[in-house]
């Protein structure tokens, strides 16, 4: 468990689906866990504005153990802002478990 947390968060994600067709509309996520304790740092500089008025921010994230992979959705409990997983992995030792990540946020969209 971390020492500390700052928020709590919800896992969901999309199952892949191998016979879906890629312009097929995207299923709806399944929650994986929820209520799991979080911090999610600081952004960690990389900030890419894309075509248009799109904006991608990474953040760093450590967590409870939970079963997040890359590409699963983290909603914060408490703010309702979503990220998504770009890797995950567990940490293990001293009765510290946990998982540690990386996360980006992304808003507006490309033109």
């Amino acid at each position: 468990m971390i020492p500390i947390s700052l928020t709590t968060v919800t896992v969901s994600r999309v199952t892949p689906d191998s016979t879906r067709d890629g312009y097929d509309p995207q299923p709806a996520p399944t929650t994986i866990s929820s209520g799991v304790r979080a911090v999610i740092g600081n952004p960690g500089g990389s900030q890419n504005i894309t075509a248009g008025d799109r904006t991608v921010v990474t953040f760093p994230f450590t967590t409870d153990p939970a079963d997040i992979t890359a590409d699963d959705t983290l909603t914060d409990d408490v703010t309702g802002t979503t990220y998504r997983v770009m890797w995950a992995r567990a940490r293990t030792g001293l009765g510290l478990d946990h998982i540690e990540g990386e996360c980006e946020q992304v808003e507006g969209a490309s033109t």
